[in-house]
């Protein structure tokens, strides 16, 4: 989807000015003047937050100022640039929403060829895992086998390490008088690669995993670590859920940055318009 917005949109703009190159260089003012004008923002930001001062603050606010009067100049002359300028960036930020939201990846695995492909490339990569890995983890196929011997009402959908959210899933699972858990990590994979020709979780995942079955080791509990690939986290961890027959799912919301919380409202979205209503989403911090 990246490639082909930064391909056709230029061509079309091209197609639609033709030999026009005056109006051409208006538009790439206005793209050139907003690129630094975020990025001469964006560096003050940081130097912000990371408590620098002085006269290199005050530099970048100096060159920051100058280049948003150049681009306040260049808006009021050329207006029609500057219209189809506004136009091309609402277009943009509508295609950034719509995939980070994943709206246009949910409607290509809508496609009944996709969905397909999808599933049997999630088939190969649990088998791959089942046979390269040389970490102790399970698939979700093989986790789906031992639910019988194994039999919990709770899953916990983790990230990164994340101690508290296991030791809030142990309890759920100790009131119910259980004495297993279910640790999943989700490896997403966007666009039509769901598969892929490493198999092995990723550090991230691994080191996850391995600190949930840690965490539940001091607290004398069983944690089954589960790792499985999907095009969307959610429609990973929903059918996670499903296919182990729990009763809830555990989900950690982190205390991180704007765009964490942004990414991690997507699933926590996502999970309440897919999980079946018999699962209950539990959300703790």
């Amino acid at each position: 989807m990246a490639v082909l917005v930064a391909t056709v949109l230029p061509i079309l703009v091209i197609l639609v000015l033709e030999d026009n190159l005056v109006e051409l260089g208006h538009l790439y003012a206005f793209g050139l003047l907003g690129a630094f004008l975020l990025s001469s923002a964006s560096v003050d930001a940081i130097r912000w937050r990371e408590g620098v001062r002085g006269w290199k603050l005050g530099i970048g606010l100096c060159t920051t100022v100058l280049v948003i009067t150049a681009w306040l100049v260049n808006l009021m002359l050329q207006t029609q640039a500057t219209v189809a300028g506004f136009l091309l960036v609402g277009a943009g930020l509508l295609l950034a929403v719509g995939t980070q939201q994943r709206w246009f990846s949910d409607l290509l695995y809508m496609h009944p060829t996709v969905k397909r492909r999808a599933e049997r490339m999630i088939a190969e990569s649990e088998h791959g895992l089942e046979v390269e890995s040389t970490a102790e983890i399970l698939s979700l196929q093989q986790a789906e086998a031992i639910t019988a011997l194994y039999p919990s009402h709770t899953l916990v959908a983790i990230r990164s390490p994340s101690p508290g959210v296991v030791h809030e899933a142990i309890t759920r699972e100790r009131g119910l008088g259980g004495k297993v858990i279910y640790a999943l990590y989700v490896v997403e994979r966007t666009g039509l690669f769901v598969g892929a020709s490493e198999f092995e979780p990723d550090e991230e995942g691994i080191a996850a995993l391995q600190a949930a079955v840690q965490a539940g080791e001091r607290e004398g509990f069983e944690v089954i670590p589960i790792w499985t690939v999907s095009h969307n986290a959610v429609e990973g961890i929903a059918r996670a859920a499903e296919n182990l027959g729990v009763r809830a799912l555990v989900v950690g919301v982190s205390q991180r940055h704007a765009i964490y919380h942004l990414l991690r409202g997507h699933v926590v979205a996502g999970l309440t318009r897919q999980l079946p209503s018999h699962i209950r989403l539990v959300l703790c911090t």
